[in-house]
């Protein structure tokens, strides 16, 4: 039987599986995830699970896990990913198996049409369910949990992930984006991509209109971290739309204090010549690219973003320094 939708969540996985590529002999099952329009596949051997990803944003996607890898849990956790290329055996391996368990001519397109790319993301599957669908909703108001959520935002507004929690962007949130895991309460964020912005022209000015935005997030922050932010408030609004639960301000504050610590963390450990240097890393590890993919997806990883918002974190780094200073 195929995993079901809801079951494909909880299913364990061994680490060891991310980096095997003979688990592809061993897959029994195969699930075709009908979240998103990216391929997204879910194949389950003996020893557990494991997730093939193709798409246009690899390169943004495996660039933020190189970010996150560099803060540190103290920021950001995310799953364990590699690359594989179209020069590759497995790469050959990873299609026929998805092909061969594929049941219905539907599924069986989508693999043909979603791997018919040059790089694919072999990721760790996430244990834990998503914030919008808690077993226990009320997990969602435990300090450790919110204090976790505020870090996984400080890194969000530094990439321009708009695609998990409100804080900076006019959405309604996507908390399919954010794990617990069972035990620890260790929340892991998924399908999280860089989105460089850029300035286009003198009327046309995102990168400067985000920034701006960012600033003022600061601003508010390191002046009265105890009183909850304008900002949060979208936050707020989206949780209770997808759980159904109202956070009061004590849990805002918990958050707050998170996002506090998260970007005093950014500014402390992350510089603008690392970030090039990493792109480059990044860059490098593709040496046979087929149609200009790899180099297009790169070229949208835009240095002027990381410059320009790191710039307004740098400015504030003393007095981010001094909050989280006084609060231990």
């Amino acid at each position: 039987v195929l995993i079901s939708q809801k079951q494909f969540f909880f299913f364990e996985m061994a680490l060891t599986l991310l980096k095997d590529p003979s688990v592809w002999e061993r897959a029994k099952e195969m699930k075709a995830s009908e979240e998103g329009s990216s391929g997204v596949f879910i194949v389950q051997a003996p020893e557990g699970s494991v997730v093939v990803k193709s798409g246009m944003t690899i390169a943004q996607e495996m660039f933020a896990s190189i970010l996150a890898d560099e803060l540190g849990v103290a920021v950001i956790t995310l799953p364990e990913i590699r690359l594989v290329r179209h020069v590759e055996e497995e790469w050959c391996h990873i299609k026929e198996r998805l092909l061969m368990l594929s049941r219905g001519r539907a599924i069986r397109e989508k693999v043909q049409k979603q791997l018919n790319r040059p790089f694919y993301m072999v990721m760790e599957f996430v244990t834990g369910s998503p914030l919008a669908g808690l077993p226990d909703p009320i997990l969602i108001r435990d300090r450790h949990v919110l204090e976790q959520l505020g870090r996984v935002m400080s890194f969000d507004v530094l990439i321009n992930n708009f695609d998990r929690l409100p804080l900076v962007w006019n959405n309604d949130g996507n908390l399919m984006n954010v794990f617990v895991a069972p035990g620890d309460k260790k929340v892991v964020g998924i399908d999280t991509a860089v989105t460089c912005l850029c300035d286009v022209s003198e009327t046309a000015k995102p990168l400067t209109n985000y920034c701006d935005k960012v600033q003022a997030l600061l601003e508010g922050l390191v002046a009265d971290p105890q009183s909850v932010l304008p900002q949060m408030e979208a936050v707020r609004s989206s949780v209770q739309t997808w759980t159904g639960l109202q956070l009061e301000d004590e849990h805002m504050l918990h958050m707050q204090r998170g996002l506090l610590c998260g970007f005093h963390s950014i500014a402390q450990k992350l510089s603008y010549d690392r970030v090039v240097l990493l792109r480059e890393k990044l860059d490098k590890s593709v040496t046979e690219d087929w149609e200009d993919v790899w180099a297009g997806m790169v070229k949208l990883i835009r240095l002027e973003h990381f410059e320009k918002v790191g710039n307004v974190l740098d400015r504030f780094a003393p007095r981010l320094a001094d909050r989280v200073a006084a609060l231990k």
